[in-house]
């Protein structure tokens, strides 16, 4: 179910002009059961005001995303790749021990 929502989602972003994600939490450890799956994309080349505009979904980041949840079994946060901060938070967790992401660059297939 989670790889089917990730997938989904994935898929949009690409279609959209998204040419890379970071993908973190609970998904890419040895969790037996992650609640969901952390995204970050690069919105550097998408058309951004376009996919807001069919997506709206994708920039509602409040109240823990549940209708990203609900849609994808995913957040998706933004992160222009010029301003990484996002990526930089994504890389430790809530003791502030460094982590690593998982990057994945998206081509013509998923």
């Amino acid at each position: 179910m989670l790889l089917n929502g990730l997938k989904r989602g994935l898929e949009l972003l690409q279609k959209y002009g998204c040419n890379e994600v970071c993908i973190d939490g609970s998904f890419v450890t040895n969790k037996p059961f992650p609640n969901d799956v952390d995204v970050c994309y690069d919105n550097t080349h998408m058309n951004w005001n376009k996919f807001i505009k069919d997506h709206p979904e994708f920039n509602d980041v409040k109240n823990g995303s549940t209708i990203q949840k609900e849609k994808y079994q995913s957040e998706f946060y933004a992160y222009n790749a010029f301003e990484d901060s996002i990526l930089l938070f994504f890389q430790f967790d809530r003791n502030n021990n460094s982590k690593g992401i998982v990057k994945i660059i998206l081509t013509d297939r998923l």
